[in-house]
């Protein structure tokens, strides 16, 4: 798992996040199977390949620093 900081953009989407102003972006594919196996391979690729993405591994934790002097 990356130590990596947050970008600056997703500093600021974390930061100003709330229930009622949810900053959070999603997509949405929808396909058309051409088989009856076809969402089950769908997955098993897309389940192969997010390991060799590290973003998709990243999870936040608060980091706590002293304020500056």
């Amino acid at each position: 798992m990356t130590e990596d900081p947050l970008a600056p953009l997703d500093l600021a989407f974390w930061n100003i996040e709330s229930t009622g102003h949810p900053m959070h972006l999603a997509a949405l594919g929808v396909f058309a199977a051409r088989s009856p196996s076809a969402a089950a391979h769908a997955a098993d690729l897309l389940a192969a390949r997010a390991a060799a993405v590290p973003g998709l591994r990243m999870r936040i934790r608060d980091v706590w620093q002293p304020p500056a002097p």
